[in-house]
C-alpha cells in the first residue's frame, strides 16, 4: 500500500499522471463500450441482483468447457512426451525423440507433476510420480554439470510442489496415485544437498552456477559469471525446504545472497544482470528489466511476502531495496519520447556511465504489468468502481487466455502428440522450432487451467507463484 504522501509523490510526476489519466481513460472506455457485453458476473454482483443467475451459470458452465479443453491440450502434450522421450528433459515433437540440455533428470517429468495434480489427471500423476520414485534419486547421484538456477526452479521446486500437493505437510497422501509424499521430499533433499556445494564451496556469499552433481563440485555457470537474477530467486525453493525439514542450513546460505547484495553499491536500487562467486562484486554495466534482469526486483518482494512480510522484521530491508529500485525504475528506466510523447516501458539498458537505450521485451511488460498493480492498489481499493471493475478484468483476462490457448491449439499442436514452439509469432504460418519446453505443461497450461478455475482451486493468498518453473512455494 502506499502512504499518502507517497501517493502525492506518484501523481505529481509526470509518469504517474500518464498512468492515472492512462487507467482512467480505461475506465471510461470500458464504461462506454462494454457495458452491454460484459458477462453477467459483473452484472449481478455489483447490482446485488439474482435476475442474472442464469446467466452466471452459463458463463461458470463454458469456464468449465474451457478447462476441460485444456486439460486435453495438457494430455496431449504428456502423450507425445511419454511416447518419445520419458525420461529425456524436453520432447522435440517434430523429431518424435528425446532431447537433454537440463541437466538428464527428466525435468519435464518434475515440472509437469503439479500441473497434473492441480488439474486431477491421475493417470499423469501415477506415471510422473512413479519415475521419479524409480530412477530420480539414482540420476541425482550420477549425473555431471547442471545449472543451479534451472535445476532450482524446475526440479527442487517442482518436486516441493508435488509434496505439498499430495498432501505432504498434513502428513496423509491426498492422491489415490502415484508415491507417497515423503518419496518427494526424499528426493528434494537428496538434490538441495548437492546443489548446496555450489554455496558452500564458494569464497564469497555468491554461489557459483553450475555444479558436478555426482561429486557435488562447482564451476563457473557455462556463460561465465552467476547471473544477478539467477543466484537471487532461489529463495523460495531453499527457504521453504528448511521450513519443511526444519534444518535453517538451505535457507540460510540462500539468505546470504539477498544480505550481501543489499551491500553492494547499485544505481537508484538496480542491478547489473551479472555477479561475479570469485569477488561477490557486480559484474558489468548491464542493467535491465527484460530476460537476465526482472526477476531479481520481483522476488525481492516474493521472499519477503514468503518470510513473513512484517515491517518490523528482520527482512525489512527486502522490501525497502524493492521500493528504492522502483523508485528507480521511473526515473531511469521509463522515458518519454519526443515529438510524440509516448513513455518507454521496454527493456531498458543503463550502462554505469549513464547511457540509455530502450529495448523492449515480453518479461518487461509482465514485470511492468505486476508492478503497476501494486502502485495503484490503494487507489482502486478506495474506487467505487472496484467489484465491477475485478469482473471486467476477469473476464478480459479470460478472453485474451482463451484467445491464447486456441493460437496454440492452431499453430503449435503435433498430431502425433506434444506442442512446438514458434520462431516468429508475426508470421502466418509461423515456422516451427522442434521443441517444447518443460514450461509449456510446468507453467503455460497449468496458468491457463487456473485462469478458469475456481479460487479454491490454488488459494493465491496462501501461495506464491514462481515464474520461473511453475511452482508453488
Amino acid at each position: 500500500m502506499l502512504t499518502s504522501t507517497e501517493r502525492r509523490k506518484v501523481i505529481r510526476c509526470s509518469t504517474g499522471k500518464f498512468l492515472v489519466l492512462l487507467m482512467i481513460g480505461g475506465l471510461a472506455y470500458l464504461m462506454l463500450t462494454q457495458g452491454n457485453h460484459v458477462p453477467s458476473v459483473s452484472n449481478g454482483v455489483a447490482n446485488g441482483t439474482s435476475n442474472k443467475e442464469g446467466e452466471s451459470t452459463l458463463l461458470v458452465s463454458k469456464w468449465k468447457e474451457s478447462q476441460e479443453s485444456i486439460k486435453k491440450a495438457f494430455i496431449q502434450a504428456w502423450s507425445g512426451y511419454k511416447n518419445y522421450a520419458m525420461g529425456h528433459d524436453e520432447l522435440m515433437p517434430l523429431s518424435r525423440r528425446g532431447t537433454d540440455g537440463l541437466g538428464v533428470l527428466g525435468a519435464t517429468i518434475v515440472d509437469a507433476l503439479d500441473t497434473a495434480i492441480i488439474m486431477g489427471v491421475d493417470e499423469v500423476v501415477l506415471e510422473a510420480g512413479s519415475w521419479i520414485e524409480a530412477h530420480l534419486s539414482e540420476k541425482i547421484s550420477q549425473q555431471g554439470q547442471v545449472n543451479l538456477f534451472e535445476t532450482t526452479t524446475r526440479v527442487l521446486g517442482g518436486l516441493l510442489s508435488a509434496y505439498h500437493l499430495s498432501g505432504g505437510e498434513q502428513e496423509r497422501n491426498l492422491m489415490q496415485k502415484g508415491p507417497k509424499p515423503v518419496v518427494y521430499l526424499r528426493t528434494a533433499k537428496a538434490l538441495a544437498d548437492r546443489l548446496l556445494s555450489t554455496f558452500t564451496s564458494s569464497t564469497t556469499s555468491i554461489p557459483f552456477g553450475d555444479v558436478v552433481l555426482r561429486n557435488s563440485s562447482e564451476h563457473l555457470a557455462r556463460d561465465g559469471p552467476s547471473g544477478t537474477l539467477e543466484v537471487s530467486t532461489l529463495q523460495l525453493e531453499f527457504n521453504n525446504l528448511s521450513a519443511v525439514l526444519g534444518n535453517p542450513k538451505y535457507s540460510r546460505e540462500a539468505m546470504k545472497v539477498m544480505e550481501h547484495i543489499k551491500t553492494l553499491p547499485k544505481v537508484e536500487g538496480l542491478v547489473p544482470i551479472y555477479t561475479s562467486p570469485h569477488s561477490g562484486e557486480f559484474n558489468g554495466e548491464n542493467i535491465r528489466l527484460g530476460s537476465d534482469g526482472d526477476s531479481y526486483y520481483e522476488y525481492l518482494l516474493k521472499v519477503w511476502l514468503q518470510q513473513g512480510a512484517r515491517q518490523d522484521g528482520n527482512l525489512t530491508y527486502l522490501h525497502n531495496m524493492y521500493q528504492e529500485a522502483m523508485k528507480g525504475v521511473r526515473h531511469l528506466l521509463v522515458r518519454k519520447f519526443i515529438p510524440n510523447g509516448w513513455f518507454s516501458w521496454g527493456n531498458c539498458l543503463l550502462d554505469l556511465g549513464g547511457a540509455f537505450s530502450p529495448k523492449v521485451d515480453h518479461p518487461v511488460e509482465c514485470f511492468l504489468k505486476r508492478k503497476t498493480k501494486i502502485t495503484f492498489t490503494s487507489f482502486l481499493l478506495k474506487s467505487k468502481f472496484l467489484t465491477w471493475m475485478s469482473s471486467i478484468c476477469l473476464y478480459r483476462y479470460c478472453k485474451w487466455g482463451w484467445q491464447i490457448f486456441e493460437a496454440f491449439e492452431k499453430h503449435t499442436k503435433v498430431d502425433s502428440g506434444g506442442y512446438t514452439c514458434l520462431n516468429d509469432v508475426t508470421v502466418i504460418p509461423p515456422r516451427k522450432r522442434d521443441k517444447m519446453e518443460t514450461f509449456f505443461l510446468g507453467e503455460t497450461l497449468k496458468y491457463l487451467y487456473l485462469l478458469f478455475a475456481e479460487r479454491s482451486v490454488i488459494p493465491l493468498d496462501k501461495c506464491l507463484q514462481h515464474r520461473s518453473s511453475s511452482n508453488s512455494s
